[in-house]
C-alpha cells in the first residue's frame, strides 16, 4: 500500500479569534491538492491570492469539443478536454467544479445526438457524479472517467460504421454484405458445400435469409447460381 501527505500551510496569525479564518482558509486551499498531486506542500495565502482572477469558460474550445466527438476525432476531443481542465488550474477551485459540470452536461448532449441521429446503439448518461470533487485526489482520477467515455465511443460499432462511410462514402454494412456475398459465390461454385454451410459459413443467420439476400444482391437463387455457374465460368 502506497501512502502520500499533502501539506496546506496557513500563514501566520497573533490573534486566537483568527483561527476559525484560518481553518477554513486552509481547508479551502487544501483542495487544490487535486492538481498539486500526492505529497504536494500548498501555502493557503498563495491559492487565496487567486480568488482575485476572473474566469470565462472557453465557449470556443467547447464547440471544438463537440465537432471533434461528432466527427470521430477522438484524439482531438481528448486534447481540447485536457487544454479546457488544465487551464482552470490558476483559478480558485470552483471554477474547476464549474469546468468538470459543463463538460459533463456538453458530452452528455453529445452522446445524446448521436443516439438520435443512430451513430450509437446506445448512449448511456456520462456519470454526473464525476462532479464530486471531494471524492478524489487528483485530476487524474478526473481523467480517467472521460477518457473511458472517450475510448467507449471511439469503438462503438456503430459510430465506426459512421465514420467509415464520411472516410469512403461507402457503408461499411453494404462493404461486408459485398464480401459475404462474393465468397458465398466462390464457395457455390469451387465448392461441395450445401447452401446451409455456406450460409452459415458467410454468417447469415438462416438458409431462407440467405436465399432471399442472394437473390436480391444477383437475381437468381444460390441453387440457380450453382447449376448456371458449372456450365460456364463467365457466369457472374
Amino acid at each position: 500500500m502506497r501512502l502520500s501527505v499533502s501539506i496546506t500551510v496557513s500563514p501566520v496569525e497573533k490573534l486566537v479569534d483568527q483561527i476559525t479564518s484560518l481553518f477554513k482558509q486552509v481547508t479551502e486551499a487544501s483542495d487544490h491538492r487535486l492538481f498539486r498531486g500526492h505529497g504536494s506542500i500548498i501555502m493557503s495565502e498563495q491559492i487565496m491570492g487567486l480568488k482575485s482572477k476572473v474566469y470565462e469558460f472557453p465557449v470556443n474550445k467547447q464547440k471544438q469539443l463537440v465537432d471533434s466527438m461528432m466527427t470521430g476525432k477522438i484524439e482531438d476531443a481528448k486534447n481540447i478536454y485536457v487544454d479546457i481542465i488544465y487551464d482552470t488550474a490558476d483559478y480558485p477551485f470552483t471554477v474547476i467544479q464549474l469546468a468538470i459540470s459543463q463538460l459533463t452536461l456538453t458530452i452528455n448532449q453529445v452522446l445524446h445526438a448521436l443516439k438520435k441521429n443512430n451513430a450509437l446503439v446506445a448512449a448511456p448518461e456520462f456519470d454526473n457524479t464525476v462532479v464530486s470533487l471531494n471524492q478524489v485526489e487528483t485530476i487524474e482520477e478526473i481523467n480517467s472517467r472521460f477518457y473511458l467515455l472517450f475510448d467507449e465511443l471511439a469503438m462503438s460499432p456503430v459510430y465506426i460504421s459512421r465514420l467509415y462511410k464520411q472516410l469512403t462514402f461507402n457503408s461499411l454494412t453494404d462493404v461486408i454484405s459485398d464480401f459475404r456475398m462474393s465468397r458465398a459465390k466462390a464457395w457455390l461454385l469451387d465448392s461441395d458445400y450445401s447452401i446451409a454451410d455456406i450460409a452459415e459459413r458467410t454468417g447469415f443467420t438462416s438458409s431462407s435469409y440467405f436465399y432471399r439476400m442472394f437473390k436480391r444482391a444477383t437475381g437468381v437463387t444460390p441453387n440457380d447460381y450453382r447449376r448456371i455457374g458449372s456450365k460456364t465460368s463467365t457466369f457472374s
